[in-house]
């Protein structure tokens, strides 16, 4: 929120923000595995993974799979870094149709999230950050297009397309006194 990539400063914010500077130390006293990542984005940023038990999730926001520019994270790097993992939420902003004007602009293309999922070898895909112009069906044609590419992948990728209200449980393998890990709510 430097007013360059984002309209409006995090100062002219009508509320008291306060941010951790010390994110790997806040990150490390959790009971959990966490990881982060730098975004492809304009205005910079992280996507995180976090582990419990053999429980896995990756949240990739505001992240452009192939920009224009040198990335800061490459293609094969995100690969590695959501290799096998529960739950992929991952910006799927852009159609091929929306990029030739939106290159740059830090979000990704469905059709290399999809794929994504596929290198990766993740177990669930929620699109999210769709372009505030996309109709809901506009969205239902692209989860049945998902679903389709999946099955003809050969791969059992579940796949969502993410919605306010949408709930994902990721069931904890060794813990019986954990039977949920509620990661992600929208």
């Amino acid at each position: 929120m430097d007013g360059s990539n984002f309209p409006v400063h995090a100062g002219d914010l009508p509320s008291r923000v306060s941010t951790i500077d010390e994110v790997e130390k806040y990150l490390l006293d959790k009971p959990y595995k966490t990881d982060r990542m730098d975004l492809n984005h304009p205005g910079g940023g992280h996507a995180y993974r976090v582990e419990e038990d053999g429980v896995s999730f990756a949240y990739v926001t505001d992240n452009e799979l192939d920009p224009p520019d040198k990335p800061h994270t490459s293609y094969d790097e995100w690969v590695e870094y959501c290799r096998g993992v529960d739950l992929l939420v991952h910006d799927a902003q852009y159609t091929e149709v929306d990029m030739p004007e939106k290159h740059g602009w830090g979000h990704s293309l469905i059709s290399q999230v999809r794929q994504l999922a596929v290198d990766a070898q993740v177990k669930n895909l929620a699109m999210f950050h769709h372009d505030p112009e996309r109709t809901d069906s506009a969205l239902d044609e692209i989860a049945l297009e998902s679903a389709n590419y999946f099955k003809s992948s050969g791969s059992k990728i579940g796949s969502y397309i993410a919605a306010e209200g949408l709930t994902f449980e990721l069931k904890v393998k060794n813990d019986p006194k954990v039977s949920t890990l509620n990661l992600l709510e929208y």
